[in-house]
């Protein structure tokens, strides 16, 4: 009748409701109106992600790096501290589903002709990514749960 995403938004609602009682019914045209909000956010920022990747794709920037990587004699050790560097760096900036949809595919080339594991690498880029974005989480976290 529904999907899993919708049960899951009712069945929540029925137990902060009338389980937990932690909301009010006068708090749902709050409580949806924020959710709205940062639903939108974040797909603006994915959209605008996606935007950025296609124009790397068509400009064929990812190609263009694979070439410079591989002239300059990288190792794949080398490779992956660059991948950790740039990855620190621009997490520090960006949003992590931006981060997501734009570095693989200027990264995932270049490992290939290096010869790196396609799944090491996943792990170094979802790692790295965990790593930069708890700073912003512990910071956030007493305000969220209302210290």
């Amino acid at each position: 009748m529904f999907t899993p995403t919708e049960a899951a938004a009712v069945y929540s609602a029925f137990v902060a409701l009338f389980v937990y009682k932690d909301m009010k019914i006068k708090d749902c045209p709050k409580v949806l109106l924020e959710s709205g909000r940062l639903a939108i956010m974040l797909m603006f920022i994915i959209a605008n992600a996606m935007l950025f990747a296609h124009v790397l794709t068509t400009e064929q920037i990812p190609q263009e790096i694979t070439a410079w990587v591989i002239s300059e004699g990288l190792t794949p050790i080398g490779f992956l501290i660059m991948v950790n560097v740039v990855l620190l760096v621009a997490g520090s900036f960006m949003e992590p589903s931006a981060i997501v949809l734009i570095l693989p595919p200027i990264f995932f080339p270049i490992a290939m002709k290096l010869g790196i594991d396609p799944i090491h690498l996943g792990i170094v880029m979802v790692f790295l990514i965990m790593v930069t974005y708890l700073p912003f989480i512990s910071l956030a976290l007493p305000h969220w749960l209302g210290m």
